[in-house]
């Protein structure tokens, strides 16, 4: 019977919710609804983020892996490493980066590293739209290798897919509310 348990648990997606902050705003609130609603038989989610070292008590309620990664310096190349980490040793199957700073710091463990899928939710049309110089020429070439992009209304939707140049395929809008 064990042995059945353990195959059941191997077969099951592991997501890992990557997000900025732990304080509950949008993007963690969103984070926090999906989790809840999870079909845990089929799924095993995860969160990791970078600022507020302390989980909130939400998020422990939810009885799932947290991990907290602190970024320190402006390009922290360590949170890509330890993000790679908590992907293999998790069998990270699907990565779902909340905004750009946790696609930048995600791509390298999912997509080079570990050959996890990867989806882009973008909450903010601001932020995205102060994306700029480098970091935008940076952001295109994530995104074509990027498996989803997602806008949380049409307004970031249509924005991701102007200023990144994305395809339709590529990218969709779910609605958050």
């Amino acid at each position: 019977m064990i042995f059945m348990d353990n195959m059941k648990e191997k077969r099951k997606i592991n997501v890992l919710f990557v997000i900025i902050h732990m304080e509950m705003g949008g993007s963690e609130h969103l984070v926090w609804d999906l989790i809840r609603n999870l079909d845990r038989s089929v799924f095993r989610p995860h969160v990791a983020w970078f600022y507020q070292e302390k989980p909130l008590q939400e998020f422990l309620d939810l009885d799932v892996p947290l991990f907290f990664i602190p970024k320190i310096n402006r390009l922290d190349l360590s949170v890509m490493g330890e993000l790679s980490g908590i992907i293999k040793d998790n069998e990270i199957n699907v990565v779902n980066a909340h905004h750009y700073l946790s696609l930048v710091y995600s791509f390298y463990g999912c997509k080079l590293k570990n050959r996890s899928k990867l989806i882009y939710t973008e909450h903010s049309e601001w932020e995205v739209q102060a994306i700029s110089g480098k970091w935008l020429f940076v952001g295109r070439r994530l995104l074509r290798y990027t498996d989803a992009v997602v806008g949380i209304s049409s307004k970031v939707t249509k924005c991701l897919q102007d200023t990144f140049r994305l395809p339709g395929n590529k990218i969709c809008t779910i609605v958050n509310g």
